[in-house]
């Protein structure tokens, strides 16, 4: 492993970044599985919490390694047109994908809005 990269001010502030982002998300978890838990019976309130919490906090750990893995892949799988695609179109293909149809119903309701502001005008 090579440690120089801590040598730098991009990785320590990517470091800090991810951690803050882990914590919000850890905050989120507790808060959501608190919720839900208390919709069961008291008795088992406590153990869904530790399991749920568990669960989250296994998942977490998993989609970080597998993104590293995917993010420390080199070889190209093929080329199109004389440009090499890679193993990480395996990572981020399916998250641009899942944002932009989050993103595009928010878009299209903006340009229909916009667009009846252009014809009243």
């Amino acid at each position: 492993m090579d440690i120089t990269i801590f040598a730098t001010a991009d990785a320590w502030i990517a470091l800090l970044t991810l951690t803050v982002l882990e914590i919000v998300l850890g905050i989120d978890n507790i808060i959501f599985i608190s919720i839900l838990s208390t919709k069961l019976p008291a008795e088992q309130q406590k153990r869904a919490r530790r399991v749920g919490l568990a669960l989250a906090m296994g998942t977490r750990i998993l989609l970080l390694l597998s993104i590293s893995w995917i993010l420390g892949l080199e070889e190209d799988l093929f080329s199109v047109f004389g440009h090499g695609i890679s193993e990480e179109i395996l990572y981020y293909y399916p998250v641009v994908c899942s944002s932009f149809t989050r993103l595009q119903p928010k878009f299209t309701t903006k340009l229909k809005a916009m667009s009846m502001k252009m014809t009243h005008l």
